[in-house]
Order: C-alpha cells, then structure tokens, then sequence
C-alpha cells in the first residue's frame, strides 16, 4: 500500500549539515490496523536503496487483504503476512487447508521476524493456488486473510551465434527463438547496448515464438555485440552473440615524408583499420625496392627515432596486413637535417706573447655554412697584417682558421666563431689568453709595524693572464751610517749579502674585493728597532714582474733581550756598595738604551739557604746607554747584599743579570747593649751583666764592650767617671762581668 495516498499520513524529509537526507513518516491519529511492515526507499540517478522495518500498535490481531501474489517459475518468494495488532504469539501458514512447516522447500520464520514464508524454487503445479494466514494474540484472539499465489513462467532463449568468416560485402543472418514461457512474448534488440541503428540497415522479422535478423551488406561498421532481449508477465531475459566481420586493411593515418633536425627525436605514426586488427611493421632500407629494405623493431606501431644522426636518413616502410587480401604498404623518405653546429661550446687557449696563435672553428652541418668572427664583441680588422683567416670545407662541413701572427697583450679576450646555414646558428666561444710576466705592484706601503712584523699591502698587478703564484719579498737593514743620497740611486745596493728573502704564496695573501683590488699579507722575521729597506715582485708560471721601488720601515722596539755582563761588586764608603757592569751587545738592544737599574737586596743566610730580606731592596736607575757604573747608598754596615743589573729602552726593561755579592764595610753598633743589670757582690766589687745588641744592629764584628761607672756620694755630687774595657774574643748571648777594687 502507498501510505503517501492516506490522509492521516504524512512524508517529510530534510538535509541535515553533513549533507545527509532525512526522511520521515508522521500518522495523525494511530489505529491498531495503522501497524504492520513499512519500506523506505531513496533513489537517485546511480540507483536505489531502501530499508524495512516493523511498526507494532498495541490492538487486536487484524490481517489486511491484498490482491493475487506473483511468483516466477524456478525463483524462491518471500510472502509476507500484512497483519498488525500487538502483542502477537503466533503466525500460521495453511495451503488449502493444511498448515505449513518449514521444511526443504517452505521455510516459516518466527513471529519476532515477521512470520513470513518463504517458497523455494516455485513450480507451477505444485505452488501456484491459495494461501492463508492465521495470526493469534496472546487474549487468544485470531485473525486470517486467504491470499492468492499465481506462478508465472520466464521466456527461455536458445542460444544462437554468428556464422564465422564473415568478410566485407558477404550476407548473414541470426534467429532468437524462445524455447518455453508464458504468452504473450515480447522481442526487442540492440547492439552494443544501444538501440541498432536505421543506418545499419538490418531487416527484423518476429513471429510468436521468434525474432529473425537479416544482414543483406555486411560491412566492417556491422561488428559489435548484438543482444536479443525476450520478455512476458514473468520476466525479461536476454542473450547476447557478437559479429565479428573480417575486413582488409586501410589506412587510418597514413605516413608521410618528413624531416627531423640532427639530435632531435621524431615519432611517425602509422596505423590501419580492419579485422583482425591489421600488424604493423616497419622495414628501412636504402632504395625504394621491396627486397632492399630490412624489419625493424617498433612498439607501439609508431617509428621513433631518438636523436638523430645521420645514419638515420633514408627511406623506410610501412607495412600493414591482417591476413585479408594482400596488405598495405607505404614507402617514406626522413631526410635529417643538420643545422651548423660545434663539439664544443667554449674552449680556452693560451699563448706567450709574441708568439703566433691559431684559432681553429671546426663547423659541421649541412651546406651552405656561413663562418664570422669577432673579438670582444666587435669586428676583426683584417687589414691589420698581424691577423688572417683561412677557411676550407671538410666532409662534415667547414674548417676556419684565424690566425694572429705575433700575439700582443691587448688580443686577449673573447673569440666568437659564429656558424649559420639554413638550420640553424651557432657559435664557439674561444678565450685567448696572452700569457706574459705579471706587472709590478703597484702602490706598495706598510699597513702595520710591529717589532718583528710587518704588514705589506699593495695594488694586485696585472697577472699576465697566469695566475700569480707567489709574491717576492726582499728587505736588507738600512745602516744609519747609509746617507739617503746613497738610498736614492737606483734604489740602494740590492747585492750584498744581508738582503734576506721572503717567499708569500698565494695562499697567505689576503684580497680585497674593493675597487682599489688591493691584497695584503705579513711579513715576518724582522729585528725590532730596526730601519729597512723592502721592496716585492709578482710571480706567475712565465716569469717574475719587475720589482717595486724600495720604500724604508723601522720595527717597532722591544724590551732588550741581554743583561749587562762582567757585573762586580766593590765596597765603598760606610754603608755603601760600588756595582760596575759592560754594556751588552749591540744587536739585543732593540732599540736605544736610556740606561740601568740596578737592585740591591740584604741577604738572609741559614744553614741550608741563603734568601733575601723582606723590605730591604734597594733599586737606582742610572740614565745613559754607555754608563757602566753605579754606587748604592744607604746599606746597613757590614752585610751581604746581592746586586743585580738590568738594561732600560723606550719600550722596557731587559732581562736581570746574574746575582752578584757583595758586603759593605764595617762601622760603629748602631745600637747599645741590651738588658743592663748591676747587682753588688762586697763593699768592693759589683756584678754587671747585659745582652749584646741585635744582630742587625751590629755594625761589624764586636770586639768588646767598655764599661762606664762611678760613685755616687749624693744626688747632688758626682765623680769622675771611671772605666775599663773589656774585649771578647767571640759574642756572648748574656755577658756578665765583676769589676773589683771599687
């Protein structure tokens, strides 16, 4: 039942945002009698899909009528029971009445499938008449509807094909003959799957049980597949044979004569129709006879040539047969045209100047070529007798020479040999390279001076067109006993033996990439304080360029590297000390000396070491390189001091000489003894004992010690003092001494 056709039912349906479509079904006012099997279908121009499901409304079982059920003959049937009400317990088949069971040939399916039954391979006699369903509630309440089943029988076709051999021009016919099946039957055909066209002009003939078509012309157009389709109140069958006419050869795309380029790559198609599909086959040879071409071997029935040459030139053949008369054949000519061309695009050649040079442009291709030259983009002026070109044709071309008769600097640069035939133009580009020695440099000057280094920098020279190897750099000092006139003559005297040479590869040097081209490299193993004359020159693989004019550069200084030598010690006066010394070499002066200093330190001896004393140096600085003597004032008295002389220039101080000793003279104790007591021993005599003074303080050795005393009558009155002398033959730490007779 269409439900669209009942008023109390509504169809709607919506895209959701996915994109999908959602149908739905609305009842006003549901009925028991509304439930049963409801079937959605959604079909588009690809096709169909649908889907089954039940709906069940609480009710009494109710079981609709619906007309008489088609089946087909030797097909299975599902037949469905359209009751409603719920719940229902049971669903029951009858055929005249005799319930069903399933068994091989009925299959009954449960009520909560939907009690349907299903018939396997339905037969007329046995199937065919009416059927009943009885559905019963769980009250106990039953419903039944009677139902009737007409079996239908489907067409058959006896198979049929097409006569074989069929050629051009020959005639056939095909019959499509039903063999069983329901009346009325209903023909129709098609080729290809298409309604056969009227152009054909294919004769159809039907009876009651047959179709008949008549091909009065066969032609190549008629192959296909032709399809006789049979129908009745059961089904719609078909049976497809195909025609296949067997047709000579002809040309589809005939080859045709061509040419191709040197080094390019050509297809020439060739293709025939007809059935069998005709082969092709490819021959070349070298007339236009059959017996002197040979096969080759294509793919694709296509002629590829891959970069051409000239061996590829000549005539070929195209040969197509299917085994129907006596073929096709089509004789071409691929003539390969070769434009002007060169091996090579550039080339480099060099030459020492004054000496002669050949260019050599070897052109090839096809006649006529047309050869020019130019230099550096400009025109070759052969009325100058140094240049000459000579051109000669070879086998494969042209052959021209420019020839320069004495190279010169200025023909350096770029050749162009440009060669031209109807083809194609072409050039060779050949750069000429006048080689010669390198120019001076240029523009030389100091850019740093150290004290051992310096820091040259010059404009790069014109390299000759060879690379330049290496720089040389030569420097002799300049003796301040050389006057400048002498250096202003041919540059000073460049042939004694203290002209030193430097070899600067051209991996040291550093380059600028300015407009000035300026490079830059040091220059090592110079003497500090020291006036040089240096000059370079540029090497490359041909010769040495002229050196530079010298220009003069003085070190920077450094500290001396000598101590003065011979240094001695002499005792002066008291507390003093005389250090006399020899100037040290001229050659570790690095510069000028401005004098000395000269060090003195107490030394503190021990057992086992002898050190200095802390705070006790003495340091003079005496001015003037030829100074060779100093006196130091102000030592303590009889000690031992270690003097040391070091140089002074601009920059600094030289290394200290080797420690020299010496000890001042002796002089008074520069202080008392220490610790003084007196105790009375008689009426006569008294015990006087003391400490002698620090060590430090003592002057020189101490010989002995005078004792000063008098009495003391009263406070107001005083003696004459009294003494003695008394002398130690060696120190005492604690001297004590009884003076009697007192």
């Amino acid at each position: 039942m269409d439900v669209s056709l009942h008023h109390r039912f509504a169809i709607g349906q919506f895209v959701d945002m996915s994109g999908d479509v959602i149908s739905h079904l609305n009842i006003s006012h549901v009925r028991p009698d509304d439930g049963g099997l409801y079937k959605c279908i959604a079909i588009n121009s690809m096709g169909s899909v649908e889907h089954s499901a039940r709906l069940n409304v609480y009710g009494p079982p109710y079981v609709r009528a619906i007309g008489p059920i088609k089946a087909v003959a030797g097909e299975d049937i599902i037949v469905h029971c359209p009751f409603s009400g719920y719940p229902i317990e049971q669903i029951r088949w009858e055929k005249g009445h005799q319930e069903l069971t399933s068994n091989s040939h009925y299959l009954l399916s449960p009520v909560q499938q939907g009690g349907y039954l299903v018939i396997k391979d339905v037969e007329p006699t046995r199937d065919q008449g009416m059927y009943t369903c009885i559905v019963r509630s769980r009250a106990g309440e039953e419903a039944r509807r009677d139902m009737q089943l007409n079996v239908n029988s489907p067409p058959v076709i006896e198979a049929f094909k097409f006569p074989k051999n069929l050629q051009e021009g020959g005639r056939a016919q095909i019959t499509c003959a039903v063999s069983s099946g329901d009346m009325p039957i209903y023909f129709s055909w098609k080729k290809d799957d298409m309604s056969i066209p009227t152009s054909l002009q294919i004769t159809e003939k039907k009876e009651e049980f047959y179709s008949l078509l008549v091909f009065k012309d066969i032609s190549a157009k008629h192959s296909g597949k032709y399809t006789c389709y049979a129908s009745n109140a059961a089904a719609k069958v078909n049976y497809t044979a195909e025609l296949q006419v067997r047709v000579a050869p002809r040309w589809a795309l005939e080859p045709m004569d061509t040419a191709i380029m040197l080094g390019n790559t050509i297809s020439i198609n060739c293709e025939a129709e007809g059935y069998p599909i005709p082969t092709i086959t490819w021959f070349k040879g070298q007339g236009k006879l059959s017996q002197d071409f040979k096969p080759l071997s294509m793919r694709n029935n296509s002629l590829v040539l891959n970069l051409a040459t000239d061996i590829d030139e000549g005539y070929y053949m195209c040969h197509a047969a299917n085994d129907i008369g006596v073929g096709l054949k089509k004789i071409i000519r691929i003539n390969v045209n070769e434009p002007a061309r060169f091996e090579q695009a550039a080339r480099n050649v060099s030459s020492r100047r004054n000496d002669p040079v050949s260019l050599d442009c070897q052109a090839k291709g096809d006649e006529p070529i047309a050869i020019s030259w130019t230099h550096n983009n400009g025109r070759i002026d052969l009325n100058n007798f140094r240049f000459s070109i000579a051109e000669m044709k070879t086998d494969k071309g042209v052959d021209s020479q420019l020839t320069i008769a004495r190279s010169d600097r200025h023909d350096s640069g770029i050749y162009r040999c440009v060669a031209e035939n109807p083809y194609g133009r072409t050039e060779l580009v050949i750069f000429l390279a006048v080689q010669e020695r390198p120019d001076t440099p240029s523009l030389l000057e100091v850019f740093e001076v150290g004290s051992r280094t310096v820091k040259l920098s010059w404009r790069r020279p014109f390299d000759g067109n060879s690379p330049v190897l290496s720089y040389l750099v030569q420097y002799q000092p300049l003796k301040y006993l050389q006057s400048h006139a002498a250096l202003g003559m041919a540059g000073g005297d460049w042939s004694g033996p203290n002209i030193i040479n430097v070899t600067l590869p051209s991996t040291s040097i550093s380059r600028s990439y300015d407009s000035d081209l300026r490079e830059s490299a040091i220059v090592a193993g110079l003497t500090p304080a020291t006036t040089f004359l240096i000059r370079m020159q540029a090497i490359n693989e041909i010769e040495r360029s002229p050196f530079t004019d010298p220009i003069v550069l003085k070190t920077q200084e450094e500290a001396p590297t000598e101590a003065p030598s011979n240094v001695q010690v002499q005792t002066g006066g008291e507390s003093e000390l005389i250090v006399t010394w020899q100037i040290p070499s001229r050659e570790s002066w690095n510069g000028e000396l401005i004098g000395y200093t000269v060090n003195c330190s107490e030394e503190k001896q021990n057992i086992n070491y002898i050190s200095v004393v802390n705070n006790s140096l003495k340091s003079v600085i005496v001015s003037g390189w030829a100074t060779t003597k100093a006196t130091i004032r102000g030592l303590r008295k009889y000690t031992r001091y270690a003097v040391t002389v070091r140089a002074l220039n601009s920059f600094g101080s030289g290394p200290w000489s080797a420690a020299i000793f010496g000890t001042t003279a002796e002089g008074v104790p520069e202080a008392p003894p220490q610790h003084v007591n007196c105790t009375a021993l008689s009426s006569q005599s008294l015990k006087i004992s003391w400490l002698e003074p620090p060590l430090q303080f003592h002057g020189g050795i101490i010989q002995g010690y005078k004792i000063l005393y008098r009495p003391i009558v009263n406070q107001s009155e005083f003696e004459q003092h009294k003494y003695m002398y008394i002398f130690n033959t060696h120190t005492l730490p604690y001297a004590p001494f009884i003076p009697t007779g007192l």
